[in-house]
């Protein structure tokens, strides 16, 4: 008799008595899900040391709450995908929407996160789930053909490309999927304000596997640097304190760093979210490619009008700090490049 009404009640009905029973040990995640709202879910969420990915789960969250007003969004922290999935399966309704954070890890260069990614599709199959415009680079046949199978077979998974070869790309290794492209979303965002005085130079330059420049090379901009700015500051996106990286402080964070860029003449670079936020932030910008090409690509699709942001591949070097000279002493009337239309079909697939 109790499998029989069970059977009758509507899922949503079933969740509100979920909710009712819902004591206060429960997990975060559990205790923020409305029962009288649509809930939003934004899962691997960069709340880690690299303010290129804690800005993307601002600017997804930000995006969301204003295609979607009326929605409950649920920021879910990376390191507790799999804790969260497995408790939320018993909470979330079919109505609900997930979404996985954008970047440049779906591939196999940062496999773990993307086998939270195929883990978190799978064990959605009956909700709408969108993967946030991300690079997409697999290097070997046997993490290709993993994400393969678990992306092809759902029936309601929409994949935005930020770029056009991560789109080409897609479009190849899914082809029953529904591929889209967008810009990355960190460019959705406009933190031209305060406008402050500039007279600072800051020097961001990576040193890890996606680096494409020598380490030589990288030695010898350093040098030609604090030869000609003396006075230059000397940082990285992934400089950051743990304890600065918690969903309750990393908006903070990011509004310290990017007022640092505010307060810049010139920055030379060459990690992609400080391209993007030299350009949300109207700051001059002098920036070398990755080793993947994924600065390349979002600079030449959706920055290249830019005149504030020069691009540079590593052999021209020895062009990047007399070109940053020149934006040092120009005087720009900063206003922000608006891409608002090139997100269209990203608020389409929010909204279907």
């Amino acid at each position: 008799m109790i499998r029989v009404i069970k059977k009758l009640l509507s899922e949503k009905f079933k969740l509100k008595i979920k909710l009712l029973t819902v004591s206060s040990k429960n997990p975060f995640w559990i205790e923020k899900i409305k029962k009288d709202k649509k809930n939003i879910f934004v899962f691997l969420g960069g709340f880690y040391q690299n303010l290129g990915d804690m800005a993307i789960t601002y600017a997804q969250v930000e995006f969301l709450k204003q295609t979607y007003p009326d929605a409950n969004i649920i920021a879910i922290p990376s390191t507790r995908t799999y804790e969260a999935v497995k408790t939320l399966k018993n909470y979330i309704s079919k109505e609900d929407t997930i979404t996985t954070i954008g970047g440049g890890n779906m591939g196999d260069m940062y496999q773990s996160l993307e086998d939270a990614r195929l883990y978190v599709v799978k064990s959605f199959p009956d909700n709408k789930i969108i993967s946030f415009p991300q690079t997409i680079d697999f290097n070997n046949s046997k993490g290709l053909n993993a994400s393969k199978r678990v992306y092809q077979n759902h029936k309601n998974l929409t994949i935005f490309a930020r770029e056009n070869n991560s789109f080409a790309r897609a479009k190849q290794y899914f082809p029953n999927v529904d591929i889209k492209e967008c810009p990355d979303i960190v460019l959705s965002l406009n933190k031209i304000e305060p406008i402050c005085e500039r007279t600072n130079v800051i020097c961001c330059l990576r040193d890890d596997k996606e680096q494409n420049l020598t380490d030589s090379e990288r030695q010898e901009i350093i040098d030609k640097i604090k030869k000609v700015f003396p006075d230059a500051q000397f940082t990285d996106t992934v400089d950051v304190a743990l304890e600065d990286c918690t969903p309750e402080r990393y908006e903070q964070t990011l509004e310290n760093f990017w007022n640092k860029l505010r307060k810049s003449k010139v920055v030379i670079t060459d990690r992609l979210h400080c391209m993007i936020f030299c350009a949300i932030t109207g700051t001059p910008c002098v920036v070398f490619d990755n080793s993947n090409k994924k600065i390349s690509g979002v600079y030449n699709q959706w920055m290249l009008e830019i005149p504030y942001i020069k691009l540079f591949d590593n052999f021209q070097k020895d062009l990047a700090i007399p070109v940053a000279q020149e934006l040092y002493n120009t005087d720009f009337n900063i206003t922000l490049f608006d891409l608002s239309e090139k997100f269209s079909q990203l608020t389409d697939a929010v909204l279907k």
